[in-house]
């Protein structure tokens, strides 16, 4: 079971993005609209390199660096925005263990 799955009620619990710092990998989408008909949505993974308040630059392998705001991101490992929709959100009150 994963560290982000409840215990309790099978849901996933938020992951703690305020410990986020320099070094760490995350993940991240980028939206982008080539046309007015059409949306591309692209999944990026990337290490930290800087962290300025709620700003973090993020360096990923293809494609240079991305600035992202903290609560946009997702540590390496933890449920993303999909994963949230289809199984829902843990409202047990239980602390996230990762």
């Amino acid at each position: 079971m994963s560290n982000y799955q409840c215990e309790a009620c099978g849901k996933y619990k938020k992951a703690d993005v305020s410990k986020i710092g320099v070094g760490d990998k995350v993940n991240f989408v980028i939206t982008t609209q080539p046309s007015s008909q059409t949306m591309r949505i692209s999944s990026k993974d990337g290490e930290v390199m800087e962290v300025d308040g709620d700003v973090l630059t993020i360096k990923v392998k293809r494609g240079g660096t991305y600035k992202q705001r903290r609560q946009d991101v997702t540590p390496e490992g933890a449920p993303g925005a999909l994963t949230y929709a289809m199984f829902g959100h843990c409202n047990c009150g239980e602390e996230t263990k990762a």
